[in-house]
């Protein structure tokens, strides 16, 4: 009889530490995959948060492109009023003489 409880104890034995095993790698299995989770979040936002620095920098660029046309605009228009103000200015001296 005190054989049959050994092997019993046993048997609960082995039986728990198999349990508390599976526990445990479930346990580890599920940090595993909380700590993936978290790194795709991180990449996520960051690849998020590199796409609206791109768009603000190409925003930026063509900011800045709106600028020049709009500056080669006025050198132009000074450059054609200076030329109306030469052939006036010419007109000017050929009526006179």
């Amino acid at each position: 009889m005190d054989e049959k409880r050994k092997q019993d104890a046993f048997a609960r034995d082995t039986q728990i530490k198999g349990q508390l095993a599976d526990n445990e790698a479930r346990m580890r299995q599920y940090e595993a995959d909380e700590k993936v989770k978290t790194i795709q979040t991180e990449a996520a936002q960051k690849a998020q948060k590199h796409k609206q620095d791109m768009d603000l920098g190409q925003l930026d660029i063509r900011k800045k492109e709106l600028e020049i046309e709009k500056l080669g605009g006025q050198i132009v228009a000074q450059s054609d009023k200076a030329a109306i103000d030469a052939a006036m200015a010419g007109a000017v001296v050929e009526v006179e003489a």
